[in-house]
């Protein structure tokens, strides 16, 4: 009988051992992956700011840096999973806002060489190229609105084009 319990505790405590290094591998591995999820939201939220995101899209990169301020939180907790969830909100978020920052800035740029176009009379010259970029101007603002930016910026760049 005290063998049987002797053994019995040793195949307890070296089945315990191996549950328990795996579920540190298993810990590793998120804290890793949450961490690097982190680092990425950082990185997203940066070049959102530098594409323009605190002028032009405000609202989106608050977003972003509220997520990544959660993923923060979550991450100290211990919480991986919920940190690397939030922190790829995070950099969505931000990308979308780079996005809407490069696309107002286009459209804003096609306004000005719109304008300037005017000015030297173009519409005189070239009524077609000055019709052709009013209408890519009307479709490029359409697009923004209904949060299409990569179709926004192209359609602005072709009213700058054609302006």
């Amino acid at each position: 009988m005290k063998k049987f319990l002797v053994l019995a505790g040793v195949a307890v405590l070296f089945f315990g051992c191996a549950a328990q290094k795996e579920l540190v591998k298993t810990d590793e591995a998120a804290l890793n992956s949450a961490k690097s999820a982190i680092a990425q939201a950082k990185t997203d939220i940066a070049g959102a700011k530098s594409a323009g995101a605190d002028v032009y899209a405000k609202d989106l990169l608050s977003s972003a840096e509220e997520k990544l301020a959660g993923a923060e939180n979550a991450f100290t907790k211990a919480e991986y999973s919920s940190a690397e969830k939030l922190a790829k909100q995070a950099s969505e978020t931000a990308k979308l806002a780079a996005q809407k920052a490069v696309a107002a800035a286009a459209i804003e740029k096609a306004e000005a060489d719109i304008l300037s176009a005017k000015e030297a009379k173009a519409e005189l010259v070239a009524p077609e190229l000055m019709q052709s970029a009013a209408e890519y101007l009307g479709l490029a603002k359409k697009s923004f609105n209904n949060a299409d930016y990569l179709k926004a910026l192209e359609l602005a760049r072709k009213a700058s084009e054609s302006a």
